[in-house]
């Protein structure tokens, strides 16, 4: 069976006996949830609402208990292979260890940004985790201590959905010889306690991405690795052994940057794959080619990778569409022969109320235009493109440095009965006027902090971070700033009232900074 969940706030059991794939079951979730993990008789799921619950597997429709709570966004969990141990990542930048048998928790923390993955050791003894300022620390789950910390592993982001990569590591299954960790364009293997040089740098000319998953199949003899971007490869652990990089299997240009990636426990050379766009992939290795024929996609979130190339239009559909400023006084037939009469668009143009000329900015480099001939009353648009195209598109190499104009605005008449320079010329024989540009001065940037929530709310977010929120409070004419603290254990709530006007707030461990936008 396969669990997964979208953000149409359902979780699906799908069962990988039936041929067709169909759903088995499904449950409704009151949120988002932003991580989920199965086991053989429950369902761990991290939700939006920052707390994490567990569902029965059997049961689906009843909810069995609330396992932790956070104040912000759950982003990664991992369970021990005993699944007597979880840990809990949050965009809070803390991570909690839970015994599921007692529910005695233990926080670690050390990132100085939101978490973007966890993993457990085996052995029980290490716990490994990233993070989106650019770092991985490994945990002693015993005493709560920083073992060792790598940085500038992958680029930082300032939040878990602006992250470049996933950044998931995995442990080699079956003694966790290998500590494996994701970078750019290489995958490096750790031998257990020796974490300042990597033992083996996996890599491949053709995949110079960054990676973000990488995963062991359950008998140690498969790893899978996918990228940021739209590739996925499988090695064998025999030949990365012998220093045999190629990959087994490896598959390219795929439509959406995959978000999960997991073999089946019971059969090790059949994986499945979920990406972005809510497609559910179950592949199975064959040789050396990955068969990708058994390809289904989730029903609950109606997405659909193939898109339809716009219908083409012709001269009189593009014409038919575009609506000039003013109807009244632009209006002009199409001829058969993609020919206008001059004579009716110059009385249209005399007509204007505004002016008889109309004016339309160029550059000092542009050429001097030629008239056309004055005696004909009618115009080739191919002779004509082919004298304006380089004052339209700017081709700077067909235009002439001897023919230059002093005055950076021309003026456009209707006095020989032929009206062109106000006028672009596309492939497509579209003739649009071109008003002059209006430059508007430009509007000043307000003061602003990253995070909080706009200056209309009568109650908004100052500052919300590790150490606790900022609010501030304009209601009523009564005008408060309050300070809430995530331990309250470490300093007592903050009341004050906001004689000043306090709009911008800052919180660290040791202060708390306020400032106005205007003195």
């Amino acid at each position: 069976e396969i669990v997964t969940s979208g953000v149409d706030c359902e979780i699906r059991i799908w069962s990988l006996e039936s041929e067709n794939d169909s759903v088995q079951s499904s449950l409704s979730v009151q949120d988002v949830p932003y991580a989920i993990l199965a086991t053989s008789d429950r369902i761990i799921v991290g939700l939006a609402d920052n707390t994490v619950k567990s569902y029965l597997m059997n049961e689906i429709g009843e909810e069995e208990n609330l396992v932790c709570r956070f104040s912000s966004n759950i982003t990664c969990l991992s369970l021990s292979t005993d699944q007597k141990l979880l840990a809990v990542g949050s965009a809070d930048f803390d991570i909690k260890l839970i015994n599921l048998n007692d529910q005695v928790s233990k926080t670690l923390q050390g990132h100085q940004g939101p978490i973007l993955s966890l993993s457990i050791d085996t052995m029980k003894k290490y716990l490994t985790s990233s993070s989106c300022d650019g770092s991985i620390i490994l945990w002693s789950i015993e005493s709560k201590c920083q073992m060792y910390k790598w940085t500038g592993i992958f680029p930082q982001s300032n939040d878990f959905e602006n992250s470049p990569t996933l950044s998931r590591m995995c442990w080699e299954p079956a003694t966790s010889e290998f500590l494996v960790i994701p970078r750019h364009g290489q995958v490096h293997f750790y031998c257990r306690d020796r974490w300042d040089e990597p033992s083996i740098q996996l890599k491949h000319p053709d995949m110079n991405e960054l990676f973000s998953i990488v995963v062991f199949s359950n008998d140690g003899q498969f790893l899978a690795a996918s990228t940021a971007e739209s590739m996925m490869a499988v090695w064998r652990m025999d030949s990365i052994r012998s220093k045999n990089f190629s990959p087994l299997s490896m598959l390219s240009n795929l439509t959406n940057p995959i978000t999960s990636l997991k073999f089946n426990p019971n059969k090790s050379k059949q994986l499945c794959c979920t990406d972005n766009g809510g497609s559910l992939r179950i592949m199975m290795l064959k040789g050396s080619e990955i068969d990708r024929r058994n390809q289904n996609q989730l029903k609950s979130l109606e997405y659909s990778t193939k898109t339809n190339p716009p219908a083409s239009k012709t001269m009189e559909d593009i014409l038919a569409d575009f609506e000039m400023e003013n109807d009244d006084d632009f209006s002009f037939a199409l001829q058969e022969n993609n020919e206008y009469h001059c004579e009716k668009l110059q009385e249209k143009l005399e007509n204007l109320t505004d002016s008889n000329e109309l004016k339309i900015e160029t550059t000092n480099d542009a050429e001097e235009i030629q008239d056309v001939d004055q005696n004909n009353d009618e115009f080739d648009i191919g002779a004509i493109k082919s004298k304006y195209e380089p004052l339209i598109f700017g081709e700077d190499d067909k235009i002439s440095s001897t023919n230059i104009r002093s005055d950076s605005n021309m003026i456009l008449n209707s006095s020989n009965g032929i009206i062109i320079d106000g006028y672009k010329i596309t492939g497509n024989d579209l003739l649009s006027l071109v008003r002059e540009k209006r430059v508007s001065p430009p509007i000043k940037q307000s003061p602003f902090q990253s995070g909080s929530t706009p200056v209309r709310y009568q109650r908004r977010f100052l500052v919300w971070n590790s150490v606790g929120i900022v609010y501030s409070h304009n209601e009523d004419g009564e005008k408060s700033i309050d300070v809430e603290f995530h331990d309250v254990t470490f300093h007592h709530s903050i009341h004050r009232v906001n004689l000043i006007n306090y709009s911008m707030a800052d919180l660290s461990n040791q202060a708390m900074e306020m400032m106005k936008w205007k003195i």
